[in-house]
């Protein structure tokens, strides 16, 4: 719900900007440039490096707005996230990209109540000058067995992302991330 709120009114200002220049505005996305869709995670990595802020609505038995801190960090010419304890590797998703808004363990759509931003995803990459059917994507997996969650990440711009998460429990929910 926080994102929902916070994210209304900069889709809704930036939407008529995007939508009147949006090749222009990609030009000057480092993340989500013409080139893109065939990123070099040495390239894109130091632009996403940082702490990220990420906000994800509770369906089902996760009631509530889950708010979180990561912090996503180049290694050895790999990108890792971490919120604290833990750690996994965000491997890029090559070729066809990820569906975002998809519940990968039931096989459908997520329903509304658990997008994490009111517009749809073309029009947050509108906002962002970013055609998100190449937008860089990463996808991660931490733990294994009953206590696995996995999540896909799509960067939009040097600043936001989109993605889904999932987990072990049949629970999916769609993420904000922004710093």
């Amino acid at each position: 719900m926080i994102a929902r709120h916070l994210f209304r009114p900069l889709a809704a200002a930036l939407a008529i900007c995007a939508l009147a220049t949006p090749a222009a505005a990609q030009d000057d996305n480092p993340v989500c440039g013409p080139d893109s869709f065939r990123f070099d995670v040495s390239k894109i990595g130091p632009h996403i490096t940082g702490q990220w802020t990420g906000t994800a609505p509770g369906i089902g038995v996760t009631m509530g707005v889950q708010t979180f801190t990561m912090t996503i960090s180049m290694n050895n010419g790999r990108l890792y996230i971490s919120d604290g304890a833990r750690k996994a590797e965000l491997r890029p998703v090559h070729g066809t990209r990820k569906a975002l808004r998809y519940d990968f363990l039931k096989g459908k759509a997520l329903p509304k109540a658990a997008h994490a931003v009111d517009v749809s995803v073309d029009d947050f990459g509108l906002v962002l000058g970013c055609d998100m059917n190449v937008a860089p994507q990463f996808a991660w997996t931490f733990g294994a067995g009953s206590r696995r969650s996995d999540g896909i990440y799509s960067f939009g711009s040097p600043h936001h992302a989109l993605g889904t998460m999932w987990n072990s429990a049949r629970g999916a929910r769609e993420v904000y991330l922004s710093r």
